[in-house]
């Protein structure tokens, strides 16, 4: 919350478009999506979805839900405190369940909380439908490993989920998800517990497989578009910094 703070009194603010982008999907979906007004499920439509980025499908979903209840400008503040107490209370909760120590696991939280690619791109940048991944990145870890540990399938469809709505809301980011989640499974549970590596290969191969279809679901209309080309009339010179 502490790191959230500058957000829920509006002190932060944006150098870039991505945040007035990352807000029309949430109002898109707010406006359209839930009122039935679904979008022509087509492979030229960008994935069937009305929005202006090929991703950022699942977040806007979730996004919309607060812009919807309590506005553009409250709902945001309080999106984004949610997603950074998720991603707090997940590192604690991971490092817990490897055998952390309490002390350790604040340290450790603390350390994500303020790390650079949630305190900068997250704040200044406002690449936010980055942080939705983020902050589910050590449940996915959590739910690998227990898949991995116990065997449990709910645990994988859990874990599976979690790449599902990553893959949607930033593909770029779900690999670095994926990077983290199935090392560390096998660090934990192979390494440390002296687990099977054929379950953690057999389950991260369909970890894989699933995310490699989902990722087919964004790329495949992104292909598709390369017919129609836009030409411009104009050139496009280079502008000077001063």
């Amino acid at each position: 919350l502490l790191a959230a703070g500058h957000w829920f009194f509006s002190l932060c603010y944006s150098r870039g478009y991505d945040y007035f982008l990352w807000l029309y999907n949430a109002w898109l979906a707010g406006g359209r999506v839930w009122a039935g007004d679904w979008p022509n499920w087509s492979p030229y439509s960008a994935s069937g979805h009305p929005f202006f980025k090929m991703a950022g499908v699942s977040d806007a979903l979730v996004f919309s839900f607060f812009t919807e209840l309590a506005g553009l400008e409250f709902g945001t503040r309080i999106y984004v405190c949610l997603l950074y107490s998720i991603a707090g209370t997940g590192i604690y909760a991971l490092i817990r369940s490897t055998g952390g120590s309490g002390a350790g696991a604040i340290v450790g939280t603390t350390v994500f909380a303020f790390s650079w690619f949630l305190t900068y791109t997250a704040h200044y940048q406002t690449y936010l439908n980055n942080f939705l991944s983020y902050a589910l990145l050590p449940w996915g870890a959590i739910l690998f490993i227990r898949t991995v540990a116990d065997g449990s399938r709910m645990a994988l469809l859990g874990a599976a989920g979690v790449v599902f709505v990553s893959i949607t809301s930033n593909a770029q980011v779900s690999i670095r998800l994926l990077l983290f989640c199935l090392p560390f499974a096998f660090v934990e549970t192979v390494l440390g517990r002296g687990g099977s590596w054929r379950r953690w290969l057999r389950r991260s191969a369909a970890i894989v497989l699933l995310a490699l279809c989902w990722s087919a679901f964004l790329v495949y209309p992104a292909l598709a578009l390369r017919t129609e080309v836009l030409h411009l009339l104009r050139e496009n010179p280079a502008v000077l910094l001063w």
